[in-house]
């Protein structure tokens, strides 16, 4: 094992030995390419050289190196180029964080051989696509999070049934645009409290050991959500939290009913779209929810009472809509202010100034 995390080390990539099964310098000063070489290294499981000052492109041979690497972190840095369309059906991947770069290019179609991906994290790239990716879909895959780049296209009603076991999605700030269908919620399995995906719970077989040596402490991965308007980091990430995130695109149409069967989301997030209709009433059938924001849409209507029976909501905001009639009172709502509902002209009671009919003095 080589760890020389959250040192000042600088200069280049260093190729060690062959036998190596850690190989982890983030959080340094480390400059320059990825040598070739380190495609040598076929008995390593992890290599993290995310938050250094790396630039240039990936080695084509990084497919090869799948075939036993199981965790890749590579964030943080000046990486370029197209992400190499080389993955095998060895590839033995779990985590992939390329996020924080500039790479360009599509997103490998290659990576649908890699199985047992769980975590796959290229946002804050140039990325432009076309969606959905993976037509195949990843059966294990708990985390995908691709926001802020340059993908396209819509979100078809199958795409839940290609990843079953899907958590947290992050496509926010890209270009998707097109209708939300009444399906797509109904297929997100492990958001509507079916099985072990009610909890949260990342099975413990998705990090394993190799022989007596626990080459998987999870205090060391690090994946990135936006989460009550905050972004949040660690590894606990993946067994705490479920999330959606499409906030940003130019998503139109109705919020589906259907997204009230997501029982066990803990943050939604569809701000900053092209949403039109009511507020689901179902919403308030997430009982887990803590975060609600679909603020700057063409959303109509009165915010349902619904919603009260979501006590654990913290962050609540519907601003920059369309929405009238009186703001519910009870539990939670209690708790927002004024910057939850302005730029509805239409709303009115506590907290606002404007009073509703029977306020009035």
């Amino acid at each position: 094992m080589l760890i020389l995390e959250d040192n000042r080390i600088r200069g280049s990539i260093h190729i060690p030995s062959p036998s190596l099964m850690i190989y982890d310098v983030s959080n340094n000063e480390l400059s320059g390419e990825i040598p070739p070489l380190i495609c040598n290294l076929t008995s390593l499981h992890r290599l993290l050289l995310g938050y250094n000052k790396l630039s240039g492109a990936l080695p084509p041979c990084f497919g090869d190196l799948s075939n036993s690497l199981s965790i890749l972190q590579l964030q943080g840095n000046n990486f370029g180029g197209a992400i190499p369309e080389t993955f095998t059906s060895k590839c033995q991947l779990k985590w992939i964080i390329l996020s924080s770069n500039q790479f360009q290019g599509k997103v490998p179609r290659s990576l649908d051989k890699c199985s047992s991906l769980e975590v796959v994290e290229l946002g804050n790239n140039q990325i432009s696509d076309a969606f959905p990716i993976w037509p195949q879909g990843l059966p294990n895959l708990h985390a995908l999070l691709l926001a802020s780049n340059r993908l396209h296209g819509v979100i078809t009603h199958t795409f839940g049934l290609r990843f079953p076991k899907l958590r947290i999605i992050d496509l926010s700030n890209n270009q998707l645009d097109g209708k939300l269908s009444n399906d797509i919620f109904l297929n997100w399995y492990a958001m509507g409290g079916k099985g072990k995906g009610q909890q949260g719970y990342v099975e413990s077989t998705a990090i394993t050991h190799i022989s007596d040596i626990d080459v998987y402490d999870t205090s060391t991965y690090y994946i990135t959500i936006n989460y009550k308007g905050a972004k949040l980091s660690g590894a606990k990430v993946l067994n705490i939290f479920t999330s959606i995130d499409l906030s940003r695109n130019n998503f139109s149409g109705k919020i589906p009913d259907s997204i009230g069967n997501l029982v066990g989301l803990q943050s939604l997030n569809l701000s900053h779209n092209n949403l039109n209709g009511g507020i689901p009433s179902s919403l308030g059938s997430i009982t887990n929810l803590e975060s609600l924001d679909l603020a700057y849409n063409m959303l109509l209507g009165d915010i349902p009472r619904e919603l009260t029976a979501l006590t654990f909501l913290e962050i609540f905001n519907v601003s920059y809509n369309k929405l009238a009639g009186a703001i519910p009172q009870d539990n939670q709502f209690s708790t927002f202010e004024n910057n939850s509902y302005e730029g509805n002209i239409g709303l009115c009671g506590t907290p606002l100034s404007k009073k509703c009919g029977k306020e009035k003095g």
